[in-house]
């Protein structure tokens, strides 16, 4: 839980992404340029939709099928210089506006949204920034809960 963690920073993130090589060095450069009262988001890869804010690029639905060769090859071609506002996930929160789930926006669709709005309600001066050099692998499994 976050009260047990030592670190100034919390990288929220679902269980079904990989991380690609560089994407912590492009969020510490981005913290560098625009500080370290934001909160930042990597880009996520996704085999599948229609999210415009995400890559979509089918390496692979599960673990057993990841094409990681052709995914790396390609990992260049996929990055932008590019920062742009909003919001995305997975993100990095400071850890003096990083707050838990938002009681007030349950039932959500998603918790994603709920953290992010519970952060802007600590201080509304944070910006949201999506750093398209960081770059995430998603499967986009559907856990069953049952």
């Amino acid at each position: 839980t976050a009260e047990r963690a030592t670190t100034s920073w919390f990288y929220v993130v679902n269980s079904d992404n990989i991380f690609l090589p560089g994407w912590d060095i492009y969020l510490e450069k981005a913290i560098q340029r625009f500080g370290d009262n934001n909160i930042y988001s990597s880009i996520m890869i996704e085999p599948r939709g229609n999210n415009g804010a995400f890559i979509i690029k089918n390496y692979g639905t599960e673990p057993e099928n990841l094409d990681i060769n052709k995914l790396l090859t390609d990992l260049d071609s996929l990055r932008s210089d590019e920062v742009t506002q909003g919001q995305n996930w997975p993100c990095l929160f400071p850890r003096n506006i990083f707050t838990s789930f938002d009681e007030r926006m349950w039932p959500g669709w998603i918790s994603d949204n709920d953290i992010c709005v519970s952060a802007f309600t600590v201080d509304n001066s944070i910006k949201f920034l999506r750093i398209k050099n960081s770059l995430i692998y998603h499967f986009m499994c559907n856990a069953q809960v049952g």
